[in-house]
């Protein structure tokens, strides 16, 4: 394996930024400082909750359990429309398949008598 350098171009002349780019000092409000102390004290501050009591939880939780029966019934019910609707296709399929086995003889025995002539 061969290793080849890239020449790259050197670095262009450092300019001084332009007046409008320039950062200019801020002017700051004399107990600015202790403001600003304030507001991270506010933002650091931890968040705390009520937590909730145990009947509202014990609440919650019979909800969840009525909810949940509730969905699996009605995906039960889905599921057996679904396997009917499947069930009653199928014996439409096997229906067609039998009058085309019928038809199939039927065509067979025609061009057996009459050929192509027809």
């Amino acid at each position: 394996m061969e290793i080849v350098a890239v020449k790259s171009k050197p670095p262009g002349p450092i300019l001084p930024p332009k007046e409008s780019e320039a950062q200019l000092p801020e002017e700051r409000e004399p107990g600015a400082d202790e403001k600003e102390l304030v507001d991270e004290r506010q933002v650091n501050k931890p968040r705390t909750r009520k937590l909730p009591s145990a009947e509202e939880l014990l609440a919650r939780y019979t909800r969840k359990c009525q909810k949940d029966a509730e969905g699996s019934a009605r995906r039960r019910e889905v599921k057996a429309r679904q396997w009917e609707r499947m069930v009653k296709e199928l014996d439409d399929k096997d229906a067609q398949l039998k009058t085309a086995k019928q038809l199939t003889a039927a065509v067979e025995q025609y061009y057996e008598r009459h050929g192509l002539d027809g």
